[in-house]
């Protein structure tokens, strides 16, 4: 499995093979190259939630989160995903376990230096990306069905401090071509928004990874059924 994500907020490319995800990302827009701890807080982004609407930010850390989406019977595993390498060169390490899916959380390290490079969490400002693998030599992965979803359904995030928070789909899956996916995916302001990422589109037996990357946007549920 297969998946290449351009980030055009700090051109970060993500590539998602097998058993890892690869990341070269550009630090001369924005993001540091440097060996101290990240930032503690982020700048305020100018959006402010409707009245009524508190979408709840989920905590994902090392065991315990989970991605559920009745509609496909998927209850997935969900881990944060950082990157090790150089930039340009960097591999974001994923479980051989095709069922479990990542949180892109922006961190990428070479082994003394660190880059921290904006990553929404989900009910952050921004989108949340997320993302798994379609399938393998060893079956259907987490996202097979992705391409199945419809506006409308549910897809639940449950963190690692046990709290959950809904999101509705708002519009059919998008297919995209691997070298051109959307700038949308790297939005790190406005209105928190998710994005689940896997591989589609014709399958390219030469070099056995899919052509085509498949794109699922989802807002929190307060903001498209209007509840808490």
């Amino acid at each position: 499995m297969r998946i290449k994500v351009i980030a055009w907020s700090v051109a970060a490319a993500t590539v998602m093979a097998a058993v890892g995800v690869v990341i070269a990302v550009d630090l001369t827009s924005g993001a540091r190259l440097t060996a101290s701890p990240p930032p503690a807080a982020r700048a305020p982004a100018p959006w402010q939630p409707d009245p009524g609407s508190h979408p709840i930010i989920t905590q994902i850390g090392s065991n315990g989160a989970r991605l559920i989406i009745p509609a496909l019977d998927i209850d997935a595993p969900l881990i944060p995903a950082g990157a090790t390498g150089v930039p340009g060169a960097a591999t974001l390490t994923v479980p051989a376990d095709i069922h479990t899916v990542v949180w892109w959380y922006g961190v990428i390290s070479d082994g003394a230096k660190t880059a921290h490079v904006a990553a929404p969490a989900p009910g952050e400002h921004g989108v949340a990306v997320i993302a798994g693998h379609v399938d393998s030599t060893a079956g259907p992965g987490a996202l097979y069905k992705l391409s199945e979803l419809t506006p409308g359904d549910t897809i639940a995030i449950t963190g690692s401090n046990g709290r959950s928070s809904r999101w509705t789909v708002i519009a059919p899956p998008e297919t995209a071509l691997k070298t051109q996916l959307p700038p949308a995916l790297w939005v790190t302001s406005g209105p928190p928004k998710l994005a689940l990422v896997t591989c589609g589109g014709p399958f390219d037996p030469a070099t056995g990874h899919y052509l085509d990357n498949v794109i699922v946007w989802a807002e929190p549920a307060t903001a498209s059924a209007g509840n808490a």
